[in-house]
């Protein structure tokens, strides 16, 4: 005699992968399934509503049809849209995952573990030797993604006048940081030196690594301690260092 774990199992199991155990009411599993599958594809739509956007009237069938490759067997819904960027680039709408790509993290960001920000009065006092011993620590939520389109350009777009840009492939590919700060979200692309700069603090350098690194731009000693310390003050007041 099959137990209600057995039951609850082959239920679960029907419902994640859309199959029909012989030993349970088709009918009442269709209706289970049909109903989880709405839900996950509604949830879809509200967590990319530009990417919804862009697509049209492809997005439902792309959404249900990644649902159904791509069962869920996470805790919680919201981590059911993890892997949907990824399946829009292996199903060649490149525009599109890029576009999720934004709207995940920046959805990731709102979630992120709270950072203790490093302020520039945690430096006031530093001598020197501790200034050399400093060490550094991103903001929790600090994440970066590489795009080859103006997907990011478009959903700014989108964000301030409500319509979206023609997809475009750019000439070469642009690095945009996304962090939280204040209860807020920011996205911004920075020069190459502050790229560097921003990828030591989140290896944990210290600031005589950070000088030591820029001297591979800057060939004066006095001139890369002083942009180390111009970009360190840069990168406090934007939020994007913690404590620890």
């Amino acid at each position: 005699m099959r137990s209600l774990l057995d039951i609850q199992e082959e239920l679960q199991k029907a419902i994640l992968c859309q199959t029909h155990p012989p030993k349970l009411n088709i009918e009442h599993t269709k209706r289970y399934q049909q109903t989880f599958l709405n839900r996950l594809a509604d949830f879809l739509v509200a967590e990319f509503p530009s990417t919804n956007d862009s697509l049209g009237d492809k997005f439902e069938k792309i959404s249900r049809d990644f649902i159904l490759k791509h069962p869920s067997h996470y805790v919680t819904i919201r981590d059911v849209s993890l892997n949907f960027p990824d399946y829009l680039a292996s199903i060649n709408e490149p525009f599109a995952s890029e576009l999720a790509h934004i709207e995940l993290t920046i959805n990731r960001s709102v979630i992120a573990e709270n950072s203790n920000p490093l302020t520039t009065e945690d430096l006031t006092n530093l001598s020197e030797d501790e200034w050399g011993n400093l060490k550094l620590f991103p903001n929790k939520s600090l994440c970066c993604h590489s795009f080859k389109t103006n997907a990011l350009t478009s959903y700014s777009s989108r964000e301030e006048s409500g319509s979206h840009l023609l997809p475009k492939k750019l000439t070469e590919p642009v690095l945009c940081w996304f962090w939280r700060n204040n209860n807020q979200v920011h996205y911004l692309n920075f020069s190459k030196e502050f790229n560097i700069f921003i990828k030591l603090i989140i290896k944990n350098a210290t600031f005589t690594e950070c000088c030591e690194e820029l001297l591979n731009i800057y060939s004066d000693e006095n001139e890369a301690v002083t942009i180390a310390g111009q970009m360190l003050y840069e990168a406090i007041n934007l939020g994007l260092c913690s404590k620890n």
